[in-house]
């Protein structure tokens, strides 16, 4: 059956890989924002804390490879990064170089915000623009942050994550499902989706999933001015909550991450689970989906998915 598209681009935050790349790092992800440079060298200090790396780069990189094996997708796999190397617009460039023409681009992250969406098709456009390339075309995958094989994913970490919390404190324990925050003013930034919105269904449908009754939702690693307003509650003030009210351990569950980075080795597994511990109360964390290899099985459908909806818009066309 013909192929609709002629490869596919997978596209990524990016992230350092040695303790010398941190820097020029956080500076490619704030450039154009007024973020002081003490708040600068204080995430440089969290990567210090968690081996002066981040597991992302490499992560993306098998997702891209074990693509490539999947029998159903015979289509060239590319992975371009916005804030490290391989970097999108170079990676644009070599696309076009080898002669392609339509791709199916599928941007790494569950939910949809200015920064988690519009901002990388946006750097598409303009890196296209300025090469003067006219002739190359992107389409997106559906949303899929509540795909019932993506919730059942979560569901099945978060169960098992639940279940190996010792039983005398299983019943004390505050479930957090948590998200990256961002600026209430983006939280409805893009078209035709919000971002907070879509987090929560997908919370709720992966608590239905895995049987909890009593969780809630919370928000972590802000980095805007205190004076601006952000998604809340914050984890560290759900955390304090959770202990005042006599809970004996807390798990989390990172929905906002599809792999491990320094949001999830810093933020949970140091800020969060040293207060937790502070406050008298265990700390447990479920694993991020991004290496159950039920991942890659459903980028795969979702990508004939992709492919057969075009087929369909073709054939209606004629």
């Amino acid at each position: 059956m013909q192929n609709h598209f002629d490869h596919i681009l997978l596209i990524g935050f990016g992230g350092p890989e040695s303790p010398e790349e941190v820097m020029p790092f956080l500076r490619r992800v704030i450039a154009g924002r007024n973020i002081p440079e003490e708040r600068l060298q204080t995430v440089a200090h969290h990567y210090d804390l968690i081996g002066g790396k981040s597991p992302y780069n490499p992560w993306a990189e098998k997702v891209s490879k074990d693509l490539a094996q999947l029998p159903e997708i015979n289509l060239p796999i590319f992975l371009g990064h916005r804030n490290a190397a391989p970097f999108l617009k170079d990676v644009l460039l070599n696309i076009h170089a080898q002669g392609l023409r339509k791709g199916l681009a599928i941007i790494l992250a569950p939910f949809r915000s200015t920064a988690s969406c519009r901002r990388y098709k946006e750097n598409i456009h303009e890196a296209l623009q300025a090469n003067g390339i006219a002739e190359m075309q992107y389409s997106y995958l559906s949303p899929w942050h509540n795909h019932f094989d993506f919730v059942r994913i979560l569901a099945r970490l978060a169960r098992d994550s639940y279940k190996s919390i010792p039983e005398k404190i299983r019943e004390q324990t505050e479930v957090l499902f948590s998200c990256h925050s961002i600026p209430l003013m983006a939280d409805k930034a893009c078209t035709n989706c919000i971002y907070s919105a879509e987090y929560e269904a997908c919370c709720r449908a992966t608590a239905d999933a895995a049987g909890f009754f009593d969780w809630k939702l919370v928000y972590q690693s802000r980095s805007g001015a205190p004076t601006q307003p952000w998604l809340s509650p914050d984890i560290l003030d759900s955390i304090r909550l959770s202990a005042q009210s006599g809970k004996k351990a807390v798990l989390v569950i990172p929905m906002g991450f599809l792999s491990d980075n320094a949001e999830v080795l810093y933020d949970l597994d140091i800020e969060a689970k040293n207060l937790a511990e502070e406050l008298g109360m265990k700390f447990y964390r479920a694993p991020t989906p991004g290496n159950h290899p039920d991942l890659i099985k459903l980028f795969g459908k979702l990508i004939q998915q992709a492919q057969n909806e075009v087929r369909i818009r073709a054939t209606c066309a004629i």
